[in-house]
């Protein structure tokens, strides 16, 4: 016969280890969808825990679809990274068997579209279809912003200038800063930036408004989209003030500046005269060289009459030490011209074409 206290010890044997057995069983898991349900954003890290990396943002609202739920924790794909979002704040969640294998073709949907940011060291094409055989329609250029409608098979449709087309995805962050900073040249550079005349100085008069102010919205652009690259910007003036041209130019100097650009709108007295050209001091290859990628870039994203690049003796451009040129965007007295220098998005295009022209210099 059995020992009484052997079979009692054996017993509690097996039952301490399917004790342990349960606590250790792996938590349940499934997949499903749900909404952000926050007021501003909600952290994706790199690990299920708080105190993980944070590798993006999702914002409130957005619709996300869910690999994985573990301990509060829902695992999803962030545009091709393995990413991790408290469920505490997602609502509306409901288990979906067919959801884990639709992760892929819609890694996250959003109500609005999410805005991301180009990343590559030339052009990334746009396509008519999620594929590399299907037909380009444009070229898109590092740090340019689009809007993302839909991720499918690591294929973005986006939106950019109020055309959709197809991207890929290994070319696109939804970080500006990771997207400017990685790649641009001009990163670490010190670039000043002049807007021409200002105060009592209004500089060419329009019908509709004074070169002064076309000018310092322009220049403004172009800090900004500098800034975005990693470069260091000095604006000779940022408001509506007047300053000496003479102290433009001591500005560069005394920052040792890499580059100096100076933003004037033409003007003429046969009003069908328009157009886009760029000056240079005569003094050697460098600012040559310079004119002629802004002026170039500067057709390519403003489409207007190619006048070139000229020679000139400006005091700003002799008395300045680093490479300098000086853009006549356009004509104030040419009706067609000053109506698109009046609008933002002519305005963008124009800093656009002087930022990817300094850009062009280094390359």
């Amino acid at each position: 016969m059995l020992d009484k206290h052997l079979i009692r010890r054996s017993s509690l044997v097996v039952i301490i280890a399917l004790i342990a057995a349960v606590a250790f069983l792996p938590a349940s898991s499934y997949a499903a969808s749900g909404t952000i349900d926050v007021s501003t954003s909600l952290n994706v890290r790199a690990e299920p825990s708080n105190n993980a990396v944070v590798i993006g943002k999702l914002q409130g609202g957005q619709a996300v679809e869910i690999e994985e739920i573990r301990h509060d924790w829902g695992k999803i794909d962030y545009y091709g990274q393995e990413g991790y979002i408290s469920m505490v704040f997602v609502s509306g969640v409901q288990d979906s068997a067919s959801a884990a294998p639709n992760v892929q073709q819609t890694a996250v949907q959003s109500n609005a579209a999410t805005e991301g940011y180009v990343q590559v060291a030339t052009s990334l094409n746009v396509r008519t279809a999620p594929n590399m055989s299907a037909a380009v329609t444009e070229s898109l250029y590092n740090g340019e912003a689009v809007s993302i409608v839909s991720i499918q098979d690591n294929w973005a449709q986006v939106e950019h200038d109020g055309n959709t087309g197809y991207v890929s995805m290994d070319y696109i962050t939804t970080s500006e800063n990771e997207a400017s900073y990685s790649l641009s040249p001009l990163k670490g550079k010190t670039i000043v930036i002049d807007a021409g005349h200002g105060g009592k100085d209004s500089g060419a008069i329009g019908d509709y408004f004074y070169e002064k102010s076309a000018v310092l919205s322009i220049a403004l652009k172009a800090q900004e989209q500098l800034e975005n690259l990693g470069a260091n910007v000095i604006m000779t003036r940022d408001d509506d003030a007047f300053v000496a041209l003479e102290t433009r130019a001591a500005m560069s100097n005394a920052a040792h500046a890499s580059m100096f650009v100076s933003i004037h709108l033409n003007a003429s007295s046969e009003e069908y005269v328009n157009g886009t050209e760029v000056y240079y001091y005569p003094d050697g290859d460098t600012s040559v060289q310079l004119a002629s990628t802004v002026q170039e870039n500067l057709i390519s994203q403003l489409g207007s009459v190619d006048r070139g690049t000229q020679a000139a003796d400006f005091s700003v451009l002799r008395n300045t030490q680093a490479p300098a040129i000086l853009a006549e965007i356009g004509y104030i007295t040419n009706s067609a011209e000053a109506a698109n220098l009046l609008t933002d998005s002519y305005q963008q295009k124009a800093a656009t074409g002087i930022v990817k022209g300094l850009e062009t210099y280094y390359q």
